[in-house]
């Protein structure tokens, strides 16, 4: 079995200031009989002289050094706050991305950098590999696998363990919560409708949260809110909403009812919005990426055109999305800064793409 191999997600930067220091001095002396008057006056000049000369030389030297001190102060900081608004700029720092290539029958876990360095595969045991999920410590990695059933899999650099074997249903979209102690996923293991679960990290202590019986898509979807009290998912009758109900399962409410198909959940980083994709003539010919304010707000736009975007995630620095969009039959892993609304590709894959993912 394949160890998980993983690239290097861990970038140090140094920066390091140089302080001068400067100093300097004088002075004479001569003799004669009058002696010791003048070897006195002497002496007395020489030393006026020289702690004259030593106290201008050392001022002189220290504000030298203060210059050059401050100077050097000053143009670390300006290249600090350069180095910071220029990160700020581009959309933050680089964030290491999991995502899906190939269809459910051949695919595959890649990882990669949000500015397309660092393509690795990820191990899955020799499995194919759908919809994953990497916990907060970046150790191990909840994925799919499709068979008789579907499944939920954990990989780690150990290998790779089945945890819902044995249920006799479809097991899905698996979802680490920020702590990592808890999976929140969808199965239809109460024999009815997609229903939203949790159960402790290692599969034991399985919880169902959701019985939207007369929906008839049930539940899905669900995305831990970055404190963990809250999950966002879909669920609908007729058509699909946005919800978000505690952790426990209580107080489920709708949070968007648009007349078109909402769905793909994900909070932002700092739990006070969630975005979601729209999908329908009602508001975009095809799927766009919308934010709303949580708990309520006005809904606005993310993305914008003629393509169709799906499945976005946010980064942890709160600066980018990154998402999964189709462009004239080619789909790819993209971003989009949200200061600037400026969207790029940061996948080049010859197979389509599907759930970019982020550590929890």
């Amino acid at each position: 079995m394949r160890l998980l191999r993983r690239a290097s997600w861990i970038h140090a930067f140094c920066l390091a200031v140089l302080i001068l220091i400067g100093c300097g001095g004088g002075g004479s002396s001569s003799g004669g009989d009058n002696g010791s008057n003048a070897n006195a006056g002497n002496n007395a000049g020489n030393n006026a002289g020289n702690n004259a000369g030593n106290n201008a030389g050392n001022n002189a030297g220290n504000n030298a050094g203060n210059n050059a001190g401050n100077n050097a102060g000053n143009n670390a900081g300006n290249n600090a706050g350069n180095n910071a608004g220029n990160n700020a700029g581009n959309g933050g720092t680089v964030t290491p991305l999991v995502y899906v290539v190939g269809d459910p029958l051949s695919s595959n876990l890649f990882a990669i950098n949000s500015d397309g360095t660092s393509r690795t595969a990820v191990a899955t045991g020799g499995l194919t590999a759908e919809q994953p999920s990497v916990d907060a410590a970046r150790s191990r990695i909840a994925f799919v696998h499709f068979d008789l059933f579907a499944d939920i899999y954990v990989a780690t650099t150990s290998g790779v363990t089945n945890l819902t074997s044995g249920s006799n249903a479809d097991n899905t979209e698996p979802d680490y919560s920020p702590d990592g102690t808890k999976i929140a996923f969808v199965s239809s293991r109460d024999g009815g409708l997609n229903q939203i679960f949790v159960m402790n990290a290692d599969g034991s202590n399985v919880v169902q949260l959701t019985t939207f019986a007369n929906f008839s898509f049930g539940a899905r979807s669900p995305r831990w809110s970055p404190d963990g009290t809250k999950i966002a998912f879909v669920a609908g009758d007729t058509s699909d909403d946005i919800w978000v109900m505690n952790a426990n399962g209580t107080n489920a409410s709708a949070l968007v009812t648009s007349p078109d198909p909402d769905y793909a959940p994900t909070w932002a980083s700092n739990g006070q919005s969630i975005f979601f994709v729209t999908d329908g003539g009602g508001i975009t010919p095809n799927g766009l990426i919308y934010k709303i304010p949580y708990p309520s707000g006005s809904i606005s736009a993310v993305t914008t055109g003629t393509v169709n975007d799906n499945e976005p995630v946010a980064s942890k620095d709160g600066t980018e999305v990154y998402f999964v969009r189709t462009d004239q039959g080619v789909t790819q892993v993209w971003k989009v800064v949200l200061a600037t609304g400026v969207a790029s590709v940061i996948t080049t894959e010859s197979q389509a793409v599907s759930r970019p993912r982020v550590a929890n």
